[in-house]
């Protein structure tokens, strides 16, 4: 057996050898469509089943936080001390440091304050020095910091000798007690890591102090065992503690759905369809390309059928041949793989997720590979090897076109050609979708202007500038010298850019039934500085803008949104109003409307919905960390120049903000959208290339085969027009199939990506017209070179074909 298999191969490959053309366009097909296939099998494998890396088991690694999006260091002891379903749980605190070892040129890098047991949690160990102590993150600990890899070899050059040595963070000599392993970066991007000190105010819950926890689930304990005894231990917390906790729940998230968002899974699902699709399309492709090569050689066949070759050997040899293809285009699809998935990682440099995860062609990958591989000479090869066994050994030895190109290999060519349009409908469909969805999202109105507007994030250190007035001053100072530069129209700051995330509280409105204890409504608040609505483009409709005279001593002021006024007081103008703020259960001063503002959208990554806000001037409602938001006039890049200017003259000791254009902050934050909808939208390009290929390939070989009835019709007078008519029906079915099989395929596809679309139905009628009208003129781009060679058929000569 073994001999015939290798003997077999030998004429496989002579046979291949001798017309190469076959072989090079199979081989195309089938690598193109597998590189695709690995590169996203590898980044959704990361993605949705690696986990953190360097995370030991990290599917059993959850994201703990609130319905406030804030955690009391209080209930996190308690958490931690009465939960049975957590192994442990460890706190995370994100901040901003100015990180410096020269003494000359501060850095702000983001970096993460964690209890001294979060990476035992995870499983990971530095790859140098030690891991943080309990006695680290006791109050009047020596500072000390742990490295991230890359930080380590840009910084330090790899030198192991700087564990131990000193760096100088917001501005405080720390020690530097290890290096993580290289690839391993948690909770997100953060670049060091230092101890979790709680200060006294977090003691006394006198402040929400951090976002989140994260815990590993123990052995058989759930997300709903752990979601319910979390909830208990709430309950317990809010009736000793109602102030604080009445109206506090826990939210309890796998740790890889929350990195992802909400519907991050779901795209990185439809992105894996996609590819299995392409993959199919392409299968189809080369079964109709393999079973045009099979019914080229049926005469061939035929005779050694009649010389006494078994049908298992034929159809061995069609099988080996198909195999060896594959494996072939699998080979070269592993390096087009390879360069694609660089190609992804570099698109997708803005995104959280790609800096996170790490995306590695492992053993797995090749696994996968190979199995589509062989499956995909599998599949393309039964269509030909069916119809070598239904062969008609009598009618294909005398050379009879219609014994090649029968009804039955005409239906089973017309069903690859339908298969493929169908599956390239789907892919088109939902790719008009995603690009419906992410217009949608980048086109929005946010109710600011764009143009020409700089932003910058800034951070001046509690060790540098302890108390706030310190901060206030600086801003203050920084306000006014910017605003002088000749560059600047407008200049302002806030505490977040528009669109990002702003944490609710409580409110109570004088007069009113709404008395804003812990158990009323909320609403997102802002600090912001005089000349930030105007940098924005915001529009001032009532009242006034903040001023230099709304300081701590003076009354206590807020500017409302429009939403927040026409719900708020509907049919009556806002300013003059009064409201409270009540933080973590405790009331803030009354303040009075002085001004209603244009809508601006805050708490929304789709953008596309206004929410009620309120603003209160920085001054009465310090913060050490603030955007800058600076209108130019005239060249953005000179602006940037003298920005950086002004904050180093103010404080050398600050790293300069790296500035870049309002409009391409949001663009970064949609970064992700925008890749994933090109990615799709090449896919399905390339499935529609494919398919109108296919339906070229099965049409030209009908043209062929039925070269003398097209010159019987010639020769009794068919005109052009009919000859058109007669190509054109070939390809009807295969459409019309395409088109039936394609609607429903998409929808069932579109309906994986539906939590990620903004704004649009999975069923969105444009998206689907349009893919449909795409098909339709790819189907008839597909028929025209062979009915072009249909028109030029000499009736003489078609008449002696054979």
């Amino acid at each position: 057996m073994l001999t015939n298999v290798l003997q077999d191969t030998r004429d496989v490959i002579r046979g291949l050898r001798r017309r190469p053309g076959f072989a090079v366009a199979m081989i195309a097909t089938l690598a193109t469509s597998i590189g695709f296939n690995a590169a996203v099998f590898t980044v959704v494998k990361a993605a949705l089943f690696d986990g953190l890396p360097l995370v030991e088991n990290s599917s059993a690694v959850v994201h703990v936080t609130t319905n406030k999006a804030a955690v009391y260091y209080p209930d996190f002891e308690a958490w931690r001390a009465e939960s049975k379903t957590f192994e442990d749980l460890a706190l995370t605190r994100g901040t901003f440091m100015t990180f410096d070892t020269t003494g000359l040129a501060p850095k702000t890098l983001f970096a993460t304050e964690v209890t001294a047991n979060a990476f035992g949690l995870l499983g990971t160990r530095p790859m140098l020095g030690r891991d943080f102590l309990p006695a680290d993150q006791q109050r009047g600990a020596e500072p000390v910091v742990l490295l991230r890899h890359d930080l380590w070899v840009s910084e330090f050059g790899g030198n192991p000798g700087i564990v131990g040595g000193k760096i100088r963070l917001n501005g405080v000599p720390t020690t530097v007690i290890g290096v993580m392993p290289e690839g391993f970066s948690f909770p997100e991007e953060q670049r060091l890591w230092t101890p979790l000190v709680p200060t006294a105010a977090a003691l006394n819950r006198e402040t929400y102090y951090a976002r989140y926890a994260v815990g590993r689930l123990s052995a058989g304990a759930t997300l709903e065992s752990a979601r319910a005894e979390l909830a208990t231990i709430s309950r317990r917390l809010a009736s000793e503690y109602p102030q604080t906790n009445r109206d506090l729940a826990p939210v309890i998230t796998p740790f890889n759905t929350w990195l992802l968002g909400s519907g991050g899974p779901a795209l990185y699902w439809l992105l894996l369809g996609a590819v299995t699709l392409v993959l199919l399309i392409g299968c189809a492709n080369a079964a109709n390309l393999l079973l045009g090569r099979a019914i080229g050689r049926l005469r061939d066949t035929a005779i050694r059928y009649a010389l006494g070759a078994g049908v298992r050997r034929i159809v061995r040899q069609l099988v080996i041949e198909c195999l060896l293809v594959s494996i072939l285009g699998g080979a070269l699809g592993w390096w087009l793989a390879r360069a694609a998935l660089r190609v992804y990682v570099s698109t997708q440099a803005d995104t959280q997720v790609t800096r996170v995860l790490i995306f590695t062609m492992d053993a797995t990958v090749i696994a996968y590979v190979l199995a589509i591989s062989v499956g995909a000479g599998l599949l393309a090869s039964l269509g030909a090897a069916a119809r070598l066994t239904k062969l008609d050994v009598n009618v294909a030895v005398k050379g009879h076109g219609a014994a090649g190109d029968g009804h039955s290999t005409q239906r089973a060519s017309s069903f690859l050609v339908g298969a493929q349009m169908a599956l390239a409908l789907a892919l088109l469909a939902n790719a008009g979708v995603m690009i419906h969805s992410f217009l949608n999202l980048s086109t929005a109105d946010i109710g600011v202007k764009l143009e020409s507007v700089l932003t910058a994030s800034l951070y001046v250190p509690p060790e540098t500038y302890p108390t706030a007035t310190a901060q206030i001053e600086f801003y203050g100072l920084l306000h006014a010298n910017l605003q002088a530069l000749p560059q600047v129209e407008a200049v302002g700051f806030a505490q977040v850019a528009p669109t990002e995330r702003v944490n609710r509280s409580t409110y109570g409105l004088a007069n009113s039934s709404i008395v804003g204890d812990y158990s009323g409504p909320t609403v997102a608040q802002i600090a912001v500085t005089p000349g930030y609505f105007e940098a924005v483009g915001s529009t001032l409709l009532a009242g006034r803008d903040f001023n230099d005279f709304d300081r701590p001593q003076t009354e206590p002021v807020v500017i409302v949104n429009e939403r927040f006024a026409e719900q708020t007081w509907p049919g009556r103008g806002a300013v003059g109003e009064r409201l409270r703020v009540f933080q973590n259960g405790e009331p803030d001063d009354w303040r009075t409307v002085v001004g209603v503002v244009s809508d601006i959208v805050q708490n929304d990554a789709t953008r596309q919905a206004f929410e009620p806000l309120i603003y209160v001037p920085h001054r009465q409602r310090p913060s050490p960390n603030m955007f800058m938001f600076a209108r130019a006039r005239g060249d953005q890049a000179q602006l940037m120049s003298a920005i950086s200017r002004e904050v180093y003259r103010l404080d050398p000791n600050l790293p300069v903000p790296a500035l870049m254009p309002l409009a391409e902050r949001l663009q970064r934050a949609s970064a992700f959208d925008r890749n994933f909808t090109g990615l799709l939208l090449v896919f399905g390009a390339f499935a529609l290339s494919l398919a109108a290929t296919g339906l070229y390939a099965a049409v030209s070989r009908t043209v062929i085969n039925r070269t003398r009835e097209i010159g019987i019709r010639v020769a009794i007078g068919a005109s052009r027009a009919h000859l058109w008519r007669f190509i054109f029906d070939l390809a009807k079915w295969p459409l019309a199939c395409g088109l039936g099989l394609g609607i429903v395929g998409a929808l069932a596809l579109g309906q994986i990506a539906q939590t990620a679309l903004v704004g649009v139905s999975p069923a969105d009628p444009l998206a689907f017209a349009s893919a449909a009208c795409a098909l339709v003129l790819a189907a008839v781009l597909g028929c025209v070179l062979p009915a072009r060679r249909a028109m030029r058929i000499d009736a003489t000569n078609a008449l002696k074909h054979d």
